[in-house]
């Protein structure tokens, strides 16, 4: 009997204020650099004071510790020494920091030799900032274990939140401090199937719930802990996360975990396996949003006049509200209200939603025209300020609509992960408005899901180019 828990009592986790697990590496790499910089200068300070008596020029040690800095990091990067283990052990690897560090003095003493400018810094000076560098990183790697570990057991360390999803004996050994410790993630929900070898109606159930379980809880990622050697329900599994655009990742099972096999990838701790990963990156999400809310700002102040024009002459056409609203889903298939300048003499938002056809006697006499220009879809601008809506995606469709292509086209779902867009990469190449035939909007599935895998910035600056030409002269626009 497969069944659904709440992590803490609760469905939703509230997001609490404190160290996130994620930044934990990139913030000790640069206090790294900052200890190696002062590290530099205080040897050099240190060193000129004792043996001359006086302190020269700063500007060179300052140099040096930037450039030394830079490179330890990087070096170290590569030999995980930002490893999460690592941090919270750093006993353990002394000597690679030592190795590290090391390495990084050869280096420097070879460049400044090269540079000819080996005289500017005496070998006393270079042999004291090796040991006074080497003491520094060792004494301030513990300083930062011993914070990292108090903070973690005030559990002041915010791992990524993730809905939890296996058989009951993977899931056995997956508590909170296991999870944060070895992957550095926090539970919010737990569904716990049967364990069979052959998914049972339960399991399926549950499974096909996936997506809606881990909206509703506010997860970030989906990890799968289940036997390896269970083929079937792992098919399941990734089947099922198409509906979702959260990565899903499959961690090691007790046998993998008694290996000590390598590559695969790294997930905090321990290696896993990426089921699914997220269309866009989360610099990718930003420089996206910043570009939408920046262009759809400047176009509603710009296009403001030609706004309250097509309001007014809707208002003076026909009687009804000027802004048409209807649900459609969203990203994640979050569901959000469309705005639009009302063209027809309907509104419908219901089970049973009547395209537009050529020639509709429901579409208005200025409806006509709002619809052939496309200005019909200006108001979209504002769902993009709020965050319902990108300037380019996969156009979002009603409800009905949504419900009705999910049971008949196998890849329907991966549309919602990504915002959609007022304009896409379907609609430039003649995939708008109505489709009669399921062949057309199976078409219109490829071409939005070959953008999702495809994106770039110049992508869609592309597309929102190309819109500007192919809608207005589109035989669909009707």
């Amino acid at each position: 009997m497969s069944q659904v828990l709440e992590a803490g009592g609760h469905v939703l986790w509230r997001r609490r204020v404190g160290l996130s697990y994620y930044n934990i590496e990139p913030i000790v790499a640069t206090l790294d650099g900052v200890v190696i910089v002062l590290s530099c200068m205080l040897s050099v300070l240190f060193y000129q004071s004792t043996q001359y008596g006086y302190v020269a020029d700063l500007q060179v040690p300052l140099g040096i510790g930037l450039a030394d800095g830079t490179f330890f990091v990087f070096l170290s990067k590569a030999v995980g020494l930002y490893r999460l283990p690592v941090l919270f052990s750093p006993e353990r690897a002394i000597g690679r920091l030592s190795a590290s560090w090391f390495i990084v003095i050869l280096l420097s003493v070879l460049v400044l030799f090269l540079l000819k400018v080996a005289e500017a810094q005496s070998r006393g000076s270079i042999s004291c900032f090796a040991l006074f560098g080497l003491a520094a990183l060792i004494f301030w790697r513990l300083g930062a274990c011993k914070v990292l570990r108090s903070a973690q057991a005030r559990g002041a360390i915010r791992g990524r939140r993730v809905l939890l999803i296996g058989d009951p004996t993977e899931l056995e050994s997956a508590t909170a401090t296991c999870l944060l410790d070895e992957h550095g993630v926090k539970e919010v929900k737990r569904m716990v199937l049967s364990g069979e070898e052959e998914p049972s109606p339960h399991d399926r159930s549950e499974i096909a719930a996936l997506a809606d379980r881990a909206r509703s809880s506010g997860a970030e990622e989906i990890v799968v802990a289940i036997r390896w050697s269970n083929t079937a329900l792992v098919e399941l599994i990734r089947d099922s996360l198409r509906a979702s655009p959260l990565p899903a990742r499959l961690i090691p099972d007790h046998f993998i975990k008694s290996l000590s096999s390598g590559g695969s990838k790294y997930f905090g701790g321990l290696a896993s396996i990426e089921l699914q990963r997220a269309p866009l990156g989360r610099t990718e999400q930003c420089i996206k949003h910043a570009v939408d809310v920046v262009l759809a700002a400047g176009a509603l102040t710009f296009l403001s006049p030609l706004l309250l024009l097509t309001a007014l002459a809707i208002k003076f056409d026909s009687s009804g509200p000027v802004i048409f609203r209807q649900r459609r889903n969203g990203f994640n298939g979050q569901t959000f209200q469309i705005l639009k300048f009302r063209t027809m003499t309907v509104l419908e938002d219901g089970e049973h939603i009547t395209q537009a056809r050529k020639y509709d006697p429901r579409v208005t006499r200025i409806g006509r025209l709002l619809r052939r220009s496309s200005i019909d879809e200006l108001p979209q601008l504002i769902n993009v300020l709020k965050g319902d809506m990108s300037l380019v995606g996969p156009r979002p469709h009603a409800l009905a609509h949504d419900t009705e292509y999910n049971a008949v086209i196998r890849q329907y779902a991966c549309r919602h992960h990504v915002k959609p867009g007022i304009t896409g990469w379907a609609q430039v190449n003649g995939f708008r408005g109505e489709t009669p035939r399921l062949e057309d909007m199976t078409k219109r599935v490829e071409l939005d899901l070959w953008y999702i895998k495809n994106w770039s910035l110049w992508f869609d600056v592309r597309i929102l180019v190309r819109t500007c030409f192919e809608l207005p002269r589109s035989p669909k626009s009707y």
